[in-house]
């Protein structure tokens, strides 16, 4: 077993070593790390924008989707760990305008009217769709319950 090096005072409390320093040190230490944080961010940014140049190449050919939304794990400056969703799909319109658009003279089951407004063109990659068409069903005064399970839209012309 290798034998311990002794420690001098100076690297063994690094508090001690700036107490020691002249103000002029501590002015120059502060610059260089300035110095070096502002390249390392330049750096970081250019390495970002290849990243996406390469994304937008891989998502031309076809190789890569849109982003998913899993959830990523991040650390705040705080250092509190925090759950961040990737962003939402990129759908012109909201869910009720597309249950009205597809429900409009029919009577549709809750599976029926999720799978009619996909086939409609509305994106989502929840593992629960057709839990949130049943609620959106259940909450607007635009659907009737004709049944167990079974809607229509409602015709609100009085």
């Amino acid at each position: 077993m290798a034998a311990k090096k002794p420690t001098s005072k100076a690297h063994s409390n690094p508090l001690e070593a700036l107490s020691r320093a002249s103000l002029a040190q501590l002015e120059l230490e502060l610059k260089r790390r300035q110095r070096i944080a502002t390249q390392l961010e330049r750096k970081r940014s250019q390495l970002l924008d290849q990243v996406a140049a390469v994304e937008a190449e891989l998502r031309a050919i076809g190789h890569l989707e849109a982003p998913d939304s899993t959830p990523r794990t991040v650390r705040r400056s705080s250092g509190k760990v925090v759950t961040r969703r990737a962003a939402r799909g990129g759908n012109s319109r909201t869910l009720l305008d597309h249950l009205e658009d597809v429900m409009t003279g029919q009577i549709l089951s809750v599976s029926e009217a999720a799978d009619a407004v996909i086939a409609n063109g509305y994106i989502t990659t929840s593992k629960t769709f057709r839990t949130i068409v049943n609620q959106t069903l259940l909450a607007n005064e635009s659907f009737t319950k004709v049944e167990r399970g079974r809607y229509t839209k409602t015709d609100n012309t009085l």
